[in-house]
């Protein structure tokens, strides 16, 4: 680093850049002092399984920003970090790797070294996580991202095979396969939440139609069949008496609780099965490919799917599983049908269609913040740009996504243009009376902490331009966090001071979260605007009295 480091890093690693014991600094200057003294001499690293570049680093511990690491500076000015995630949440694969590796230890497993899937320096970083056990060869694999449900089972029957038992957990925003939930009856997540000074795994359980419930991982028991949280007995005790029931039952029986099932969710089972069957073919695994398309075969022979392209797939699968057979070498499986899903114009790779998708959520996003600020003229510009991406895509792709656009446009058609939120007066600390009236009150440190405030401000408001919005905002937050140190008169008159750049940065399409500080103030200046309205009115009724 040939230069200051100036990002908030707000994780590292403990003991060498290969480690996988990770620490979080809190906000708080305080604790974070304290932890900052308690890791001295311990080596703390931008560790290469946070997708950093291996180089040390040390704690900035201040009253003006929010505390965190920085890299020590190098005197080359060769070292260059390209480490995507910063955040408090980019180090959990790392803490749910060490909590569940403390728990297994403690119910006497013996581990391999664990596995993290995934480019862990690209956009994305770690995918999953794979944890075997030495003795059994049964494992744990926590799945951090999306996976298809053909993927899916074809991976979960590849992990089954000759193992014991193999426990499925999904992190947070991620997609639950639906046969899973099929066939178990639940799913488990996983979780890390802020737990003082570090953070603490939570599993909870997914029943379908109910809320996920979250337990700590000690709550949670490893069995025979794998690890059992207390939602997930109770659920396997009220099932037995059902699974007893059911296999028992006649094929036609199956076949009337298969019509009892909504037709977009057969289709989807019917879909994940091809899926799984036209891959089965590409691997020339045929005997996996049959059992698929046979699982396909008794949805479809229920008489619920009409969908006329995913009975054609299904006969596509047919010929293809039969042409396999008899000639391994066929090019049938490069002529199949396309499956139903998010398909783009010729020249457009995945990873361009992933970058569209990922731009067009924060374009929606961001009208929902300009409306609300009414910046007329920013959110036409937002719209045009998010009706562009759309074009790369056909009509019957991303319908919510179009319905949201569409309504944005109407909205600026029926309001019309009108004057954005315009950028605030450069100004100290606002009322200069009251500003020396309070600054005569304060001690020599609060005085210092005003002077700082008063720069910021000076500062802020030579950013305008659209290059300095991201800048005004860190300075925004700042100003926030350092008037907390100040006295309860001192901070309502600064955060009053700067509400019109808050209202001047959401304008412009950056979201600020308001504080409980603000709000009151918020409040306090309503109220004053009522009062003054009502005695206007009490004296123009006086006067039409006498």
């Amino acid at each position: 680093m040939d230069r200051e480091d100036t990002r908030l890093v707000q994780t590292a690693v403990l003991g060498h850049p290969d480690s996988w014991d990770p620490v979080i600094l809190p906000i708080e200057w305080q604790d974070a002092r304290r932890l900052a003294v308690l890791y001295k001499g311990r080596g703390l690293w931008c560790g290469n399984f946070l997708g950093g570049c291996g180089q040390q680093l040390t704690t900035r511990v201040g009253r003006i920003r929010i505390p965190h690491f920085a890299h020590l500076p190098d005197p080359t000015g060769e070292a260059v970090c390209t480490r995507r995630s910063n955040s408090r949440g980019s180090a959990d694969h790392l803490f749910i790797n060490r909590d569940f590796t403390a728990w297994l230890r403690e119910h006497g497993a013996q581990l391999h070294d664990p596995e993290f899937h995934g480019d862990l320096h690209g956009e994305i970083g770690c995918e999953g996580i794979t944890l075997r056990l030495q003795s059994e060869g049964s494992l744990i694999a926590v799945a951090l991202s999306d996976m298809q449900s053909g993927s899916w089972l074809e991976r979960d029957e590849q992990l089954r095979e000759n193992r014991p038992w193999v426990t499925w957990i999904f992190g947070p925003g991620t997609r639950m396969p639906a046969p899973l939930l099929e066939r178990d009856g639940y799913g488990l997540r996983v979780k890390c939440d802020d737990h003082d000074f570090t953070r603490k795994v939570k599993i909870g359980t997914q029943i379908p139609h109910a809320p996920t419930e979250w337990v700590d991982l000690s709550d949670c028991r490893l069995t025979s069949s794998g690890i059992v949280t207390p939602q997930a007995a109770d659920l396997s005790k009220r099932r037995t008496i059902v699974g007893t029931r059911a296999a028992t039952a006649t094929k036609e029986q199956r076949l009337g609780r298969e019509r009892s099932v909504s037709p977009q969710r057969l289709d989807q089972r019917v879909n994940a099965y091809l899926d799984a069957a036209f891959d089965a073919c590409r691997k020339k695994d045929m005997r996996h490919a049959s059992a698929m398309y046979a699982a396909a075969a008794q949805l479809i022979a229920s008489g619920q799917v009409d969908d006329g392209h995913l009975l054609k797939r299904f006969r596509t699968c047919k010929l293809s599983i039969d042409e396999v057979t008899a000639d391994p070498s066929s090019p049938r499986l490069a002529r199949r049908h396309p499956q139903k899903g998010p398909v783009t114009r010729p020249g457009l790779s995945q990873a361009e269609v992933k970058d569209r998708e990922m731009k067009l959520d924060v374009l929606i996003r961001r009208m929902d913040n300009l409306r609300q600020a009414r910046s007329m003229s920013r959110l036409n510009a937002v719209v045009t740009e998010a009706e562009g991406i759309l074009q790369d895509f056909p009509a019957n792709q991303y319908r919510y996504a179009r319905q949201r656009v569409a309504d944005k446009r109407k909205w600026l058609g029926d309001i019309g243009a009108k004057a954005d939120v315009p950028f605030p007066r450069p100004s100290a600390i606002g009322d200069a009376t009251r500003s020396k009236r309070i600054q005569a009150r304060l001690g020599p440190n609060q005085q210092r902490v005003w002077a700082d405030i008063a720069e910021m401000i000076n500062n802020m408001s030579r950013e305008n331009t659209p290059e300095g919005l991201l800048r005004a905002k860190a300075t925004y937050v700042d100003i926030r966090f350092s008037a907390s140190e100040l006295p309860e008169d001192a901070e309502d008159h600064v955060l009053g001071t700067v509400e019109s750049y808050r209202k001047w940065l959401t304008g412009n399409g950056v979201f600020v979260a308001q504080t409980r500080a603000e709000k009151r103030m918020e409040r306090m200046k309503n109220a004053e605007k009522i009062r003054s309205k009502r005695e206007k009115a009490t004296k123009k009724l006086k006067k039409k009295s006498h």
